[in-house]
């Protein structure tokens, strides 16, 4: 499996329109040496490509090097990323199913039951259907979480204040942090550091607070990821 099939999968911002392909032919008939793209929109693209090859690159890490346990988002929505972990699940543990937490209320301008556009979304791709848990983190987390967990992906961004995001946040580490195997990986969605991040933007700051309270006096670290518009993070349990 590479990285092309995973490329396909729907959520990504379309690369160009025929007007600025156009354009670009332009800017190179100039002499320019650069080329306009599409900015990714926040309500329909939950993630770059630069971040969803960061997906399959650390999940690939994760698989080859056999670390036992559940693979969980806490966070999915539509379900974007987490096709992307399946897709690598189906190819390297075939039977393995993602448990997927959230709320699935609709945002962002979406009119949909979001519980069946994911599922719908699954099927689509010829993925089977994941383990859903609904309710909110206070409430399904620690209740619902595995004993042992592998791979987590932490997509909680509830909008609104710093603090609550950061609450939260740091309610599901303290929860998901000693179910974690050794070398098992735990991704952040929008950890945007201002002195490491490369040009994304700290659209939820309580993220990266929460890691830092969190993590202050254990032997992991959160390092930042390139994401381009967007930022994110990771850590391996030592």
């Amino acid at each position: 499996m590479n990285f092309n099939e995973l490329y396909r999968l729907p959520g990504l911002p379309p690369v160009h329109s025929g007007l600025m392909k156009r354009l670009n032919q332009v800017i190179r008939r100039l002499g320019f040496s650069f080329e306009l793209v599409r900015v990714p929109d926040g309500k329909k693209n939950m993630h770059t490509m630069e971040q969803r090859m960061n997906f399959y690159l650390l999940a690939l890490c994760n698989l080859k090097y056999q670390v036992a346990g559940q693979w969980i988002e806490l966070g999915c929505y539509t379900g974007q990323s987490a096709m992307v972990f399946q897709k690598l699940l189906d190819a390297y543990r075939p039977g393995e199913r993602m448990i997927l937490y959230d709320l699935f209320k609709a945002k962002y301008g979406l009119q949909a039951d979001i519980r069946q556009e994911l599922l719908k979304n699954f099927r689509q791709e010829g993925l089977g259907d994941p383990e859903l848990i609904e309710g909110d983190f206070f409430d399904t987390v620690p209740a619902s979480l595995p004993e042992k967990l592998a791979f987590v992906h932490i997509d909680c961004g509830i909008g609104g204040q710093a603090g609550k995001h950061q609450e939260l946040v740091e309610h599901l580490l303290r929860h998901v942090y000693p179910r974690l195997s050794r070398g098992a990986m735990v991704l952040f969605m929008d950890y945007h550091d201002p002195l490491n991040t490369l040009r994304g933007q700290p659209i939820n700051p309580g993220v990266k607070a929460a890691c830092d309270v969190f993590f202050r006096d254990k032997e992991e670290q959160v390092y930042s990821l390139y994401g381009n518009h967007y930022s994110h993070g990771f850590m391996i349990k030592a």
